[in-house]
């Protein structure tokens, strides 16, 4: 089967994890590789330090930017690097706790490159444009996003999006999902979605780590223009559900 080249996002110890995510894509006949991500569960490796920026990550979020934030920011972009160093056209990156649609293989073999820069399979909390939607057949669309998806379960990006966001987030300062802003790229989410998550609470040790840190300055997000400019597309836009 023709398909995309596909990254399952990883840490080595995490078998029984991505136990689901690898049985399902062997089941639908799909060829990965298996991608071992910075692990950040018990602080970030020294060697990792140079290629982020916590003072300038704390200013962004108005909270302490995680390790684990930072050791999965830094997973993805590691992937970004090899799409680049081998001059891939395109890639799907799943992380292992991705649930996987049965038309998923069935999409892929349709779209060998993605129809736009970057195409969330999976995504939450999308703003997405009203009008523009492309239409990708079997019931897909694809919705121009306005303000960054949350969530980088899975997704669908070419080689010149994997260079420019790895341009714009060097050294790291912000989380994963995403680093910078990917609406300024031919940015879309797909409904409905290819790729599922876990249900919210199942375990994310990012997910842990982050909700320690909130509340943290969070009023100083009001003086700044981002906010605002998100207040304005939340209230114009269409919500994707």
């Amino acid at each position: 089967m023709l398909q995309p080249y596909i990254f399952v996002l990883t840490l080595e110890d995490a078998a029984a994890r991505r136990k689901p995510l690898i049985k399902k894509l062997e089941r639908l006949g799909l060829d990965y590789e298996l991608w071992f991500g910075v692990d950040g569960r018990r602080g970030l490796p020294l060697g990792f330090e140079s290629q982020i920026d916590r003072a300038v990550a704390r200013e962004k979020l108005f909270r302490t930017m995680t390790d684990a934030e930072f050791a999965c920011a830094l997973s993805h972009r590691a992937i970004y690097q090899a799409i680049c160093d081998r001059s891939l056209p395109s890639a799907v990156v799943l992380e292992d706790d991705a649930i996987l649609a049965e038309t998923f293989a069935g999409f892929l073999s349709n779209y060998h490159e993605p129809p736009c820069d970057l195409l969330m399979l999976g995504h939450l909390k999308s703003r997405v444009a009203r009008w523009g939607a492309i239409q990708l057949g079997h019931g897909f669309k694809a919705y121009r996003l306005l303000s960054n998806s949350q969530t980088t379960t899975g997704y669908y990006l070419t080689r010149s999006a994997a260079k420019s966001i790895l341009t714009r987030s060097t050294p790291i300062s912000y989380v994963a999902d995403w680093p910078c802003d990917i609406a300024s790229l031919d940015s879309r989410a797909i409904h409905p979605r290819l790729v599922n998550r876990p249900v919210e609470g199942s375990g994310s040790h990012i997910e842990d780590q982050r909700t320690a840190q909130k509340g943290s300055g969070r009023t100083k997000r009001f003086l700044k223009p981002l906010y605002w400019k998100t207040w304005w597309i939340k209230r114009t836009s269409k919500h994707l559900k």
